[in-house]
């Protein structure tokens, strides 16, 4: 299952930009489609721009939606021996912690979080 922007709204990352980055932060979005920054680049930087330390990335979790019928998602593909994976060429602190305040306490307790296959490019 993708996560960032399919099964998580909005976008982690986009909250992080809008909400802590300074405007005067450069594009770096930008800079990622002209192919002169990498996609995991991207992403550090705007960490590393963002301001209030990690108390302030934990409070922009509350502002994330899961779907309500995510266990029942889960739970489906499992029924029938399907391993459910995470796919997401993001960050697995926010993931692990979205799927930890007990939205989902079925869906993180045997989930597999993998990384893109594109990590690190």
């Amino acid at each position: 299952m993708d996560f960032d922007g399919t099964l998580a709204h909005p976008d982690f990352y986009q909250l992080v930009r809008a909400q802590q980055v300074a405007e005067s932060t450069p594009d770096y979005w930008r800079e990622y489609r002209e192919g002169t920054r990498s996609h995991f680049d991207v992403l550090k930087r705007y960490f590393q721009a963002a301001e209030g330390g990690e108390s302030a990335l934990v409070r922009l979790l509350d502002e994330i939606a899961l779907p309500e019928n995510l266990s029942g998602l889960v739970a489906r593909p499992r029924d029938h021996s399907w391993a459910v994976v995470v796919v997401s060429a993001g960050c697995q602190w926010y993931i692990d912690r979205l799927l930890s305040v007990g939205r989902s306490a079925n869906y993180r307790s045997s989930t597999t979080l993998a990384p893109s296959s594109r990590a690190g490019s």
